[in-house]
């Protein structure tokens, strides 16, 4: 196998003017008192050059390399000289230095020759001083951090990164609001090294569990509170878990090789000293024995780890800790693997939180390339072919629930008769649709069922003669149902939708019957008559959210109960008609509300049952595309009124718009944002999710594309984002659920058809 390296590491000396008191080379073994020479720099970066194509990147490393500031001048000197002549590579240099050495000219000239600078600090003096001293024991911290301070006071624009080493869990929030002060360009925060028979190596290991947690919080925490993104690493695995990026793997004896003076390889700095680990010299070049297990652990590792939740972050883990475990780099350190898997299930969690308060900012910070919304210029497919037919029975209903919409004039109220069916089942066996889906809807259906059961019998009949295969739906309050109409149902496997609210009180307070009384007793018995009839009976359930009954997670357990399948959620709206007013508050509290359910979806999801919410999991089955439009209306969809004509659906005729056609006739099939569509404003077209929205839905209690607007004016740009964040939750569910359990985004493209 080929290595391709583009990156050496140079140990200028192994001595340092600090005594750190978790120091991994002093407790190994004592330090090399010597250096390298300039001789032997100008051959490190021969081969440096030897062993790398088109891009050279080295980092100088000690001990404390400022030790020797000469060595860097005459090896940066000579790697810029060689690489002019060179002509065809690009080489950069980078430091990492404890900062106590960091004077002016070192940073003039690090500066101006664009040096990477990377400083040590562990936090504010207190856990600085406590293990970074010299060796009389003297604090560092006022040294580094005023040479910190000076350097980017005179030098602005260079980017500076630190690195801290966990030795305090509450030192995290100092060190973040250093590197946003700093406009730090990159954060670091590793775990002290220590062995295992060293006393302090559980307390250590405790302080650094504690302080990766709170290393999460806070991340979630200031992203939040609108911080910039000041820990871009917890950023970065988090696009891991949703797919967006790979994880930074371990690059022992790739890239993050070290060449000590002798010329001795090893794979990274932490094995320096350990002989039985050298990977190849200088002078010899590498040798393809010793560098094979390190390229052998990924494979081995990717074996081991398949079946690990933790896989898409840790990279296979580190080398260094598989050899102190076990003395070989090709199995994993077992206590690391573990302590992996509890931080990744910490920052999934934080993830699914961020995913649920502000999705859309979380797709535009959180780092995932390719994943971001599209804009509204990205062209849609257009399908305008029917595929399902809502039909009206009756406008009558028994039922005067206060959220009703459908209170227009009385002729309003008719029932649909045998000759205008026959011109529907016509119309429906005459269309391309192979499988169309007839929905029974009403007012209440039921009180004209004689119509209904003839729709289904002659549809049901004809379509064994044209090959078609339709299916079947009713909508109900479920008042009504009797064991004739159960038997009928289950004999043409209908599924059945009933309206219910959740709880019998949050029920009954709007759906009532004329009289005033509540309407649940009589709903849930027509359930128990459909469940005689067909213990395994399709029934769904249906639920209005209102200011006063907006606790999903509830309704769903409420109704799951009640043995309903599939749950789908409406918002009372159209104030006008129906009376129910939301406040700012309330639509803020609704937002809230569905940032709570988000956690329910996919953890309903991820056990099989994504059917909790339909509308939501609609959104989902459409990723990663994204929807085609959230209203089919007159297109995919269309609603046949009592007289047999096609409107683009109940609302728009319930507002008194004139039909699109007649059965018979073809309906037009304008696609939504299509010629003819005079309601979307400007500010949709400009908005990046018009491509999923294509101009609202009133259903939705957004704006409506083919009639002016009946959502009330103080609320519109309210209901537009708490749509825009519905969209954006359903393209990190998809991403969320893709990483973790991909035949679920298959089970839910499924029940869609997709």
């Amino acid at each position: 196998m080929t290595v391709e390296r583009h990156a050496f590491t140079l140990q200028l000396t192994e001595r340092c003017n600090l005594a750190c008191r978790y120091c991994y080379v002093a407790r190994r073994r004592q330090p090399d008192v010597l250096d390298c020479t300039p001789d032997f720099c100008e051959r490190f970066v021969d081969f440096s050059f030897r062993e790398t194509k088109d891009r050279l990147k080295i980092t100088f490393f000690g001990g404390e390399p400022l030790l020797r500031p000469d060595l860097i001048r005459h090896t940066v000197a000579y790697g810029k000289n060689k690489a002019a002549a060179n002509g065809s590579k690009v080489m950069g240099f980078h430091l990492v230095t404890n900062g106590t050495l960091l004077d002016d000219p070192m940073g003039d000239f690090i500066a101006e020759q664009g040096i990477g600078l990377e400083i040590s600090l562990d936090g504010p003096a207190a856990v600085h001083d406590a293990k970074r001293i010299y060796p009389d024991g003297s604090p560092s911290f006022r040294r580094v951090y005023g040479n910190l301070l000076r350097f980017v006071d005179r030098h602005p624009a260079h980017p500076v990164s630190i690195f801290s080493v966990v030795t305090a869990s509450d030192s995290l929030p100092w060190l973040q609001a250093l590197c946003r002060g700093i406009d730090a360009q990159g954060f670091t925060y590793n775990p002290v090294r220590l062995a295992h028979e060293d006393e302090h190596h559980a307390g250590s290991r405790r302080i650094v569990k504690h302080a990766l947690k709170e290393r999460i919080n806070l991340h979630r925490e200031s992203f939040l509170a609108g911080q910039r993104d000041c820990d871009q690493e917890i950023s970065a695995q988090m696009a891991c878990l949703l797919g967006g990026r790979k994880a930074e793997r371990c690059e022992a004896g790739i890239n993050a090789t070290i060449i000590t003076r002798t010329g001795d390889i090893y794979p990274c700095p932490f094995f320096v000293g350990h002989e039985d680990q050298v990977i190849g010299n200088i002078r010899q070049g590498f040798f393809p024995a010793r560098v094979k297990s390190y390229l052998d652990r990924h494979l081995v590792s990717m074996k081991s780890c398949r079946g690990c939740g933790a896989r898409r972050v840790c990279g296979s883990g580190c080398a260094f800790d598989a050899y102190e475990d076990s003395g070989r780099v090709d199995l994993q350190a077992r206590q690391a693997c573990l302590d992996t898997r509890a931080y990744v299930r910490r920052l999934k969690a934080s993830l699914v939180a961020l995913a649920s308060k502000v999705p859309e900012k979380f797709i535009e910070q959180a780092l995932v390339p390719g994943h971001e919304p599209r804009s509204n210029a990205t062209e849609m497919r257009c399908d305008a072919t029917s595929r399902s037919f809502v039909i009206r029975l009756t406008g009558r209903c028994n039922l005067a629930c206060d959220y009703c919409y459908d209170k227009g004039p009385e002729h309003l109220r008719e029932d649909l008769d045998l000759p205008g069916a026959r011109r529907m089942i016509a119309h429906i066996l005459e269309s391309p649709a192979a499988e169309p889906l007839v929905c029974l809807f009403g007012g209440e259906p039921l009180l004209n069922w004689e119509v209904g059961e003839f729709l289904i019998e002659e549809i049901a009949r004809e379509a064994q003669r044209s090959g078609k295969r339709p299916f079947f739906h009713l909508t109900t309050n479920g008042t009504l149902m009797t064991p004739r109409i159960a038997k009928t149902i289950h004999r043409h496997g209908i599924t059945v939708q009933v309206s219910v609210d959740g709880l019998r009180e949050n029920h009954d307070r709007y759906r009532k019957d004329m009289n005033g009384k509540g309407s649940w007793e009589a709903m849930f018995r027509g359930i128990e008559l459909l469940k005689q009839a067909n213990p395994e009976a399709k029934i769904d359930g249906q639920a209005v959210l209102t200011p006063g009954n907006m606790d999903m997670i509830s309704m769903v357990m409420a109704l799951k109960r009640m043995g309903l399948r599939r749950i789908s959620f409406l918002v009372a709206g159209w104030e006008e008609r129906t009376g129910i007013s939301w406040s700012d508050a309330d639509i803020q509290a609704l937002m809230r509300a569905r940032e709570d359910f988000f956690p329910f979806f996919l953890e309903s999801a991820s056990q099989g049952n994504p059917e909790v919410d339909m509308g939501f999991a609609s959104l989902v089955a459409a990723e990663p595309e994204g929807s085609l439009g959230i209203c089919e209306c007159g297109s995919g969809e269309v609603f046949f009124d009592t007289r047999a004509r096609i409107h683009r659906c109940p609302q728009i005729y319930a507002a008194g718009l004139p039909s699109i056609g007649e059965c018979g006739q073809p309906a037009p099939g304008e696609e939504i944002g299509g010629p003819g569509h005079g309601f979307v404003k400007k500010e949709c077209l400009a908005c990046w999710a018009h491509t999923r929205c294509r101009g609202g839905c009133m259903v939705r209690n957004q704006r409506c594309p083919w009639m002016p607007s009946r959502v009330l004016p103080r609320n519109e740009s309210l209901w537009c984002d708490f749509m825009r964040a519905e969209f954006a939750r359903a393209m990190l569910a998809y991403r969320i659920l893709e990483t973790r359990k991909p035949r679920v985004n298959l089970a839910i493209k499924a029940m869609f058809g997709a």
